[in-house]
């Protein structure tokens, strides 16, 4: 029998209100999961964020992205800046949960795709309650996402 893989370390890239209301609350409360840090350019932010839901509170978005204990990160950032936040991470080693839209057009999201794919990186796109768009690392993985839901198509 095989030890149960530890819970995927979390980090959130912004403070936005609907990640405190909606995102980070589910985070939290999934075994699976582990919320390990919040960044935000405003180190207040990042302390109070932090401080609600029992995290590290990182000031600046490449810091987080640097940290070592951090497996994925989600970005709930404006639109407009996803597609370099969702690049930077994905260069920084990291799996991506991001909101809708990914990037601003097809051929940003299918260059997303390729670089996750390539780099053995999960890349999903939020929508509702349905994580989308994102190929799957190999069932022999041992990354911790490798346990994340299977894309539903949308």
């Amino acid at each position: 029998m095989h030890a149960p893989a530890p819970p995927l370390r979390i980090g959130v890239l912004g403070c936005a209100d609907f990640a405190r209301r909606r995102m980070l609350p589910v985070i939290a409360a999934d075994p699976g999961l582990r919320l390990a840090a919040v960044a935000s350019r405003s180190e207040a932010k990042a302390a109070r964020f932090a401080d609600a839901f029992g995290c590290a509170a990182v000031h600046g978005y490449d810091a987080l992205l640097a940290a070592p204990d951090i497996d994925a990160v989600y970005l709930p950032l404006p639109p407009m800046l996803h597609a370099e936040w969702i690049e930077r991470a994905l260069r920084a080693g990291k799996h991506v949960l991001a909101e809708k839209p990914l990037t601003a057009d097809a051929a940003g999201t299918e260059r997303l795709l390729r670089l996750a794919a390539d780099r053995g990186l999960v890349l999903l796109r939020w929508r509702s309650s349905a994580p989308c768009c994102a190929p799957r690392p190999p069932p022999a993985s041992s990354s911790p996402a490798a346990s994340w839901p299977a894309p539903q198509p949308g």
